[in-house]
């Protein structure tokens, strides 16, 4: 079984938050199970909550679990990239 580490943990985070826009630290444990590392909630949470101060992740605590978002303007700079990248046909997505 694979060791836990911050760097592991903040990859699937972030993963899960480009790919759906918010993420909790039950998914990323799931996650990381899934993918062989030992991750328990205490330490899932605890790293969560490090790297949501280090990059300024906004996160709604609902008295259960927080639930983590990216910064507001990290949110803006990147539906402005996604909307720039071109289609399979050479078109911005913009231009559409």
């Amino acid at each position: 079984m694979k060791m836990l580490s911050k760097e592991i943990v903040k990859i699937v985070a972030e993963n899960h938050l480009l790919e759906f826009g918010k993420t909790t630290s039950l998914e990323v444990k799931n996650d990381l199970r899934d993918k062989g590392f030992y991750a328990v909630q205490s330490d899932v949470s605890s790293y969560l909550d490090t790297i949501a101060y280090e990059e300024s992740w906004r996160y709604v605590d609902n008295g259960k679990f927080r639930v983590y978002h990216l910064d507001a303007d990290m949110d803006r700079l990147l539906s402005k990239f996604l909307m720039n990248l071109p289609d399979s046909e050479g078109e911005r997505c913009s231009d559409r």
